[in-house]
C-alpha cells in the first residue's frame, strides 16, 4: 500500500532539520528540544483534511510516524503565509 492518495492532496512537503549541537554552540546558540520541523502545504483546509483522512496516511505514515515522533509532543500549526520581504 503506498501513500499516493496522501501525496495528491499535498502541495509542498519539507523536513527542517535542527543543526549539530556543536554547530550550534560554536555560534553561541542553544539546541532546541525538537530536533525537526515538518512543513506540509496544501491549497485549502479541505485538501488537509482529505490528506489526513486517506488511507495511505492512516494505514502507512500514521503508523511510521511512531518510529520518529512522540506523538505526545507534537504541536500542530495551521497557518497562512503573510510575505514580509521577498
Amino acid at each position: 500500500m503506498g501513500v499516493k492518495d496522501f501525496i495528491s492532496h499535498i502541495r509542498r512537503y519539507v523536513q527542517c532539520h535542527q543543526l549539530p549541537a556543536k554547530k550550534l554552540q560554536s555560534a553561541g546558540r542553544t539546541a532546541s528540544q525538537y530536533d525537526g520541523i515538518v512543513e506540509l502545504w496544501a491549497d485549502s483546509l479541505e485538501e488537509l483534511d482529505l490528506a489526513f483522512a486517506s488511507d495511505g496516511y492512516k494505514n502507512v505514515i500514521h503508523r511510521d510516524e511512531t518510529n520518529f515522533c512522540d506523538d505526545s509532543e507534537v504541536i500542530c500549526m495551521i497557518t497562512e503565509n503573510v510575505v514580509m520581504k521577498e
